[in-house]
């Protein structure tokens, strides 16, 4: 959700909100569980002289558990050395 984020300071706001209603209807959502929220803290309390976001650990964490690669350029997660799908 922070390419909704992304989407807002680059671009006018009806294409970021066009973006978050077709990623919304058109993708499964994750809610991610209290275990997950724990596994982050402890994620960002390892790399704490990085400053990943907790949403970052947190996205972090679903990525190892789905074996599904996180599409980012944001250098954080090769830092905490998830597995990333650039194109």
């Amino acid at each position: 959700m922070e390419t909704y984020s992304l989407l807002l300071r680059r671009v006018v706001p009806e294409v970021a909100h066009r973006w978050l209603h077709e990623v919304t209807e058109q993708t499964s959502l994750l809610t991610p569980l209290e275990a997950d929220y724990r596994a982050a803290r402890r994620r960002v309390e390892r790399y704490r002289d990085k400053r990943p976001s907790l949403f970052d650990a947190l996205l972090a964490e679903l990525s190892g558990h789905l074996k599904l690669p996180v599409w980012t350029f944001d250098s954080h997660f090769d830092m905490m050395q998830v597995q990333v799908w650039r194109a």
